[in-house]
């Protein structure tokens, strides 16, 4: 095989990159009102789990998705995990 065709692949596989951007309180406050019992229980939600929350709280959410919701109470499940370890 030819280098130069191996050269031409591109170097990411799958979706770009998203620039993360800090959680604003208003938001916290939003996800916290509701979701503290997965938390609390260090249970993931799902996809519909977040959604159904993601249209309670519209406004304060509008510019997050439900995975990132999900990842958000993930890493908050981790450091409720170690708090207590």
């Amino acid at each position: 095989m030819p280098e130069e065709v191996g050269a031409m692949r591109p170097s990411s596989q799958g979706k770009a990159a998203k620039k993360k951007k800090p959680w604003q309180p208003t938001e916290v406050q939003a996800v916290e009102r509701h979701m503290t019992r997965f938390i609390t229980s260090c249970i993931v939600p799902g996809k519909s789990d977040c959604e159904k929350y993601l249209r309670v709280e519209p406004e304060a959410l509008q510019n997050r998705d439900w995975q990132n919701l999900k990842f958000y109470i993930h890493n908050r499940i981790k450091s409720y995990k170690k708090k207590w370890q």
